[in-house]
């Protein structure tokens, strides 16, 4: 017999509710799980701001959130690689198999479950999930760290984009939840100088308590800007990374970067914009996006097993459950003391 727990449910801009959802048996080869933390993403922000995501308006109530920390409860039939009382992580992006991009392995840009669709998320106490979307945590990581994996793997599928090798320079735009991972991935690869740019000084103040790098606070000019990270760095760098998701952040990149280099946009852009593409074009840079985490996610998993990467420390505030609307507020503001709010969903 269906049961039912408690959700946190979009309905329209700035709405949130906290509602009783039903619970389903597992499917052949679902798990079921007890939610424990899931962290607040700039896709729960864009939904929770809008209503809509890229060009897909809700059409219907939707359970909030994809980064979560769960334990397993109750095995699906066809499901023999779990047990009851695993720690996992819940990879949020399923995949057709069918699909020409699926075909290619380019699984993260599943073009029949693209990223956009809304789909019900993990703020809840009780979901199902696919097992084969299922991670088994290192048994170093805390369920709160869990909540934090996805963001991580976002970070080294941008530096993997960029291919930044030992002993390159890069600068990062934006000290938020994304640039801190990047910060953190550039680091592990080998980058020797990186720079940390952010309109926000108490920011930039964070991210340098986190791992040696240099700082600077952006100018409203971006060539400006663009001239500062040089001096910082003494020279252009390699790589150029935006993670501010803002025009003038892309131009500065774009303005920063060295003739033949790289801009890595690691998060996701305005819809439209004016980037300063001739720049571009006469000095050869190479604009790349980035869409989720490729393929990276067992050697991302793999730098958390080895204890490389501390995410515990970049945990700003929790939040319970029934406070999902003030979690989302707190992280849409940017005024958190530190990089990542998370619900806690077992209180």
């Amino acid at each position: 017999m269906d049961r039912t727990t408690i959700a946190a449910v979009l309905h329209g801009p700035s709405d949130v509710k906290i509602e009783s959802w039903p619970v389903e048996e597992p499917k052949h080869g679902e798990v079921q799980v007890k939610v424990h933390y899931v962290g607040v993403c700039g896709t729960d922000i864009h939904y929770w701001k809008s209503g809509a995501l890229f060009d897909q308006p809700l059409s219907h109530p939707m359970v909030l959130g994809h980064e979560t920390s769960a334990i397993i409860t109750k095995l699906g039939p066809g499901v023999d690689n779990f047990k009851i009382g695993d720690r996992v992580h819940l990879h949020p992006a399923p995949a057709c198999h069918v699909c020409e991009c699926c075909i290619e392995g380019n699984e993260h840009n599943c073009q029949v479950i693209k990223l956009g669709k809304a789909f019900h998320g993990s703020i809840r106490r009780v979901c199902n999930h696919p097992a084969e979307y299922t991670i088994r945590m290192p048994e170093n990581l805390t369920m709160e760290e869990g909540a934090l994996i996805e963001p991580w793997t976002v970070g080294v599928y941008a530096v993997e984009r960029s291919r930044i090798t030992v002993g390159q320079k890069c600068v990062i735009i934006g000290a938020g939840a994304v640039g801190v991972m990047v910060f953190l991935a550039a680091r592990l690869a080998g980058a020797v100088d990186i720079c940390v740019v952010d309109i926000s000084k108490p920011k930039l103040e964070l991210i340098s308590k986190v791992g040696d790098c240099k700082t600077i606070l952006a100018s409203r000019d971006c060539k400006e800007t663009a001239r500062s990270i040089e001096e910082c760095l003494g020279g252009k760098p390699d790589v150029a990374f935006d993670a501010s998701c803002t025009a003038p952040g892309i131009t500065t990149a774009i303005y920063a970067a060295k003739p033949c280099g790289k801009v890595v946009l690691a998060g996701l852009a305005p819809e439209t914009c004016t980037l300063p593409m001739q720049h571009a074009a006469i000095n050869e840079i190479d604009i790349l996006n980035v869409l989720r985490y490729g393929t990276c996610y067992p050697r991302a998993m793999e730098v958390l097993r080895a204890g490389k990467i501390n995410l515990k420390s970049l945990i700003a505030k929790k939040f319970p459950l029934e406070k999902t609307g003030e979690a989302i507020q707190a992280m849409a503001s940017g005024l958190t003391q530190g990089f990542k709010v998370i619900v806690d969903c077992t209180q």
